[in-house]
């Protein structure tokens, strides 16, 4: 291997970097370093940005903690050429390296950091909601307007959209080598938009020009069900990125395969109206009147966890709080049982359970588990300290020892 490649394999993970103060210095002390792409997107206290766009130290990784403040760790260098390991659910798709942990949960509400390498189909990953930007987008000099932004998901829903691409394609480009329309060119020029991805420029962006892309790219390909509203994307990081900026909104949307790529779908009744609300072109003339809204993190087991949750109380405590019937009214307030949580030895139930409890926090379906091999990609080192939980791609992460958050 050559000198460039052998550099490359060397990382300053655990060397605090310059510039930055002596209480960051002093919180890197403890950290656990972990490897992803350069496209993972991760929250920082300025929103979401690419992982390989946070070597700029004035992008410290934001960490979401249990109680939703933001703090602030070291910073990221380059990795190396490794494998990559993708992992795709029903929400989010993340790549990185073996060593990365994410946090799974079983049935019985227990929950552990678990490396990426290790998960597999049907396995059940913790998700949340991330950060807007606040970065007002810019080409040259110029101030993009809202509309812009708009036109940009349009542009990017019809090219993504396999069914009307030879229509699209005719229309719009000059010749099938390729060559965009003027229009076509301007617009994606200013956003420096020519790959299947959200362009930095409107993730990090405010609250109006993600909602206006958005309501671009839903408006350039949906299809209206009674129960459901649905968009193609020609590939998971392109409908991992749509997730990620309908979560910001608090509006669950799903990953679906298709025979020609994928599908962004929002199908609960609550999303739906969520979407009419916030990103705005969704109107009355279509008809969402079977969708229904979907049950709260089905996946625990809560009659298994409320017997458990009585046997040891009748056994070690004369006074206790009887849990409520369903899991969604524990969610709206557990810290009302979180004495009896933790005097009667369920203090993990209660920190998983406290978690779900955050708005935009909820379960996700590991889909599709897979290998890379052959490619060259280009790794950020994340400087996670031990206590801090991390939100990437909508998944979370952290550095924690098994069983701790």
């Amino acid at each position: 291997m050559d000198e460039p490649h052998q550099q490359k394999h060397k990382t300053s993970a655990l060397t605090p970097a310059p510039g930055i103060s002596d209480e960051l210095n002093y919180d890197i002390c403890g950290i656990i370093s972990g490897c992803f792409t350069k496209d993972t997107i991760v929250s920082t206290s300025e929103g979401p940005f690419y992982l390989g766009d946070l070597c700029d130290i004035n992008k410290n990784p934001g960490v979401i903690t249990q109680d939703r403040s933001v703090l602030k760790t070291g910073g990221v260098s380059a990795g190396g050429i490794q494998d990559i390991f993708g992992l795709l659910t029903d929400c989010s798709y993340i790549k990185g390296g073996a060593k990365n942990l994410v946090l799974r949960i079983s049935e019985d509400c227990k929950s552990e950091m678990t490396g990426l390498t290790d998960l597999r189909k049907g396995d059940l990953v913790v998700c949340q909601n991330g950060l807007f930007g606040s970065q007002v987008p810019k080409y040259n000099s110029e101030v993009l307007d809202v509309f812009d932004a708009q036109e940009l998901g349009k542009h990017i829903s019809n090219m993504a959209n396999v069914q009307n691409s030879d229509l699209y394609f005719a229309d719009k480009f000059h010749n099938k080598s390729g060559y965009f329309s003027i229009n076509i060119y301007n617009v994606l020029s200013k956003f420096d938009a020519f790959v299947f991805r959200v362009p930095e420029k409107i993730l990090g962006a405010s609250k109006e020009y993600v909602a206006a892309y958005l309501r671009g790219y839903f408006d350039g390909g949906t299809r209206f069900h009674l129960n459901r509203v649905s968009a193609p994307a020609s590939c998971r990081e392109l409908a991992s990125d749509l997730v990620y900026l309908l979560n910001l909104f608090e509006i669950s949307g799903k990953i679906t395969k298709t025979l020609s790529g994928f599908e962004v779908v929002i199908s609960g009744k609550d999303d739906i109206n969520l979407f009419r609300e916030e990103i705005g072109f969704l109107n009355d003339i279509h008809d969402f009147s079977g969708a229904r809204a979907e049950p709260v993190n089905s996946v625990i087991d809560y009659a298994k966890l409320c017997k458990e949750y009585n046997a040891r109380a009748l056994e070690t405590l004369k006074d206790f709080l009887t849990l409520p019937e369903s899991l969604a009214e524990l969610l709206k307030q557990p810290d009302k049982y979180k004495e009896n949580f933790i005097s009667l030895g369920l203090e993990q139930q209660f920190n998983m359970l406290k978690i779900l409890s955050h708005t935009g926090c909820r379960v996700t379906e590991v889909k599709e588990y897979a290998k890379y091999t052959g490619r060259d990609e280009v790794f950020g080192v994340i400087n996670v300290a031990g206590n801090h939980t991390w939100c990437a791609n909508g998944i979370i992460i952290s550095g924690n020892p098994p069983g701790q958050i």
